[in-house]
């Protein structure tokens, strides 16, 4: 008994010794779990302060910057297109060079919608400030749909770490740090800290690629617009020609074509182009169409700017354009004759070099004139080359203005024995005014595409030069197609004349 007694005694010291051992653990245990909660808790708190504040003022900037392009959009809309400024204001016919470019990037930025509207209604109704309205809040309601469709989808091929990245502690970490520091030393539990993540390489890669395309489509939209528009340039050709008379051997010709004088194009840079004409020394100035963009109110102010062309020794001629014809094709003709200039649809005259002038009657005993016909625009007037061609001799050299390169193509010039033309001069098509790397002109206002888009190209008939033009039409941009004046000077060559150089 008294061995038994101790042995109970000394089992009850054991107990006791034991779970005094394990008091601090179980203490340890509790303070932990108290520090979970507190970690939780705080984190959630932290969530639910930071979450709702972004969100509520996501909204409402993005509906500021969508008013405040609108706004843009339609006001500069208004300046060039529809104010009472459009009209001869001193030495500037309507607003000033740096006005039109502002707008001509938000025409462009807002050229979805008015696509839209064009093809529910058939019409563009550029002098409407509702439809200005309205084709500017479809647009950028859709530039601001494609930006949030980016973000959405950066955010599916990343994941959302931008905390981790910026190295902001995770509330896991927390978690750990807070288990570490309560069980202190004597604990066994090991806990690995984590270090701050860089971002992903699908984040680079995304965010590398979305950058390089957003400054590339700026810097080519920048350009498209604001640079190459204005680099006018000089084109030359030489143009051989059978049986030239040697008196016309070396004549020069300067062609100006579609300078679009309009909201889009202001006059000091068809004031530019007239005197780079002038500069070139030309013996005869052909002018192929398109004077105006639109309205009646722009063509006494065109007209004007062509005046310096008229002058002592320089001959003028020239045709209308479809665009001329919108805008009042008689009262084009009659403004551009008023100053001098001699209008050739579906008509004819001489130029006799010896006395640089141009007569209506035709000297049968001479041999050294030179034949300069024009024709109406194909579709808003009527072509007649019968008119055109009236009482030409076969000997006697001819070049035809038609203001588009789609006339080459005519029935009249795919017969057997068509007429004469050494060549047809045109204008129109502008060159496309973009030709984008592989794919070429992806858009030329032709029905037979690229082939008439610009430069001298060989017709059913007869060899077609045309013009890339000065001006733009619609759209306000040119890219890889800078606008230009075309010199050409004549040569004699021994082909036949209807065979294409």
């Amino acid at each position: 008994m008294p061995a038994s007694r101790g042995s109970i005694e000394r089992n009850l010291q054991d107990f006791d010794r034991a779970m005094s051992e394990q008091a601090p653990e179980l203490s340890s245990d509790c303070q932990t779990t108290a520090a979970n909660e507190e970690c939780g808790s705080a984190a959630a708190s932290t969530a639910n302060v930071r979450r709702p504040r972004g969100s509520a003022l996501r909204w409402p900037i993005a509906a500021i910057a969508w008013l405040g392009l609108v706004a843009i959009s339609v006001t500069s809309h208004w300046t060039v297109w529809i104010a009472p400024s459009c009209t001869l204001n001193g030495d500037e016919a309507g607003p000033g060079f740096v006005t039109k470019c502002i707008a001509n990037v938000f025409n462009m930025l807002c050229a979805p919608g008015w696509a839209i509207i064009n093809k529910l209604t058939g019409n563009w109704y550029m002098d409407s400030v509702r439809v200005a309205t309205l084709a500017a809040s479809v647009s950028w309601t859709g530039w601001f749909a494609g930006c949030g469709v980016l973000v959405a989808i950066r955010r599916f091929a990343c994941g959302p770490d931008a905390a981790r990245a910026k190295g902001t502690q995770s509330p896991v970490l927390s978690l750990g740090t807070a288990n570490r520091a309560s069980r202190g030393p004597s604990s066994h539990t090991h806990v690995q800290e984590s270090e701050p993540v860089s971002p992903s390489r699908r984040r680079f890669l995304f965010d590398g690629t979305l950058g390089l395309g957003c400054i590339s489509t700026l810097g080519a939209g920048a350009d498209a617009t604001l640079v190459e528009p204005w680099d006018l340039r000089v084109t030359r050709y030489d143009i051989p020609i059978a049986d030239l008379p040697d008196s016309l051997v070396g004549l020069k010709l300067v062609q100006l074509s579609d300078t679009h004088m309009g909201p889009r194009i202001p006059a000091s840079f068809i004031r530019e182009a007239v005197a780079k004409a002038i500069a070139l020394s030309p013996d005869i100035v052909l002018l192929t169409g398109d004077y105006v963009h639109n309205g009646p109110q722009w063509i006494a102010p065109a007209a004007t700017l062509f005046e310096p062309l008229v002058a002592p020794g320089r001959v003028v001629v020239g045709v209308l354009g479809n665009h001329d014809w919108w805008a009042g094709g008689e009262r084009m003709s009659e403004a551009l004759a008023t100053i001098g200039v001699r209008m050739i649809d579906n008509s004819r005259c001489f130029f006799d070099r010896a006395s640089r002038t141009l007569t209506s009657d035709l000297n049968s005993s001479r041999q050294d004139q030179l034949c300069l016909c024009g024709v109406g625009d194909l579709k808003e007037d009527r072509v007649d080359f019968d008119a055109a061609l009236a009482g030409v001799p076969e000997f006697m050299p001819r070049l035809m203005l038609a203001h588009r390169p789609d006339t080459a193509e005519l029935p009249e010039l795919h017969s057997s024995r068509p007429p004469r033309i050494d060549l047809m001069l045109c204008g129109h098509t502008h060159g496309g005014q973009v030709r984008l790397p592989i794919i070429g002109t992806p858009m030329v206002p032709s029905r037979y595409g690229s082939k008439y888009a610009a430069g001298l190209v060989r017709g059913p008939a007869c060899r077609v030069l045309i013009s890339r033009g000065v001006g733009m039409s619609i759209l306000p941009l040119r890219f890889g197609v800078p606008p230009e004046i075309v010199e050409i000077t004549l040569t004699r060559a021994p082909s036949a004349p209807n065979n294409p150089a």
